[in-house]
């Protein structure tokens, strides 16, 4: 049975990208528990920017998940 690709919403961005069989649109990052699409994983590889902080923090918070530790940048790790 053909297995139909799923849409997610990037949770910086907030566009949807496909995940699914032969389609990886985006990345699952468990440290946070979100996905985020390929376009946002690669512009944040050095860690989250600072526009995205308010978004993050306030997922962290909801979620109740520890906020990390900055890395040697400054910024929240993206990974």
């Amino acid at each position: 049975m053909p297995q139909h690709p799923i849409r997610v919403k990037c949770c910086v961005c907030n566009s949807e990208f496909q995940v699914g069989p032969d389609i990886c649109g985006g990345h699952n990052v468990d440290r946070y528990k979100i996905s985020v699409c390929n376009n946002c994983w690669e512009a944040n590889r050095d860690g989250w920017a600072t526009v995205h902080e308010n978004q993050l923090l306030a997922h962290l918070e909801a979620q109740g998940i520890a906020i990390p530790e900055r890395n040697p940048k400054g910024w929240y790790p993206r990974d």
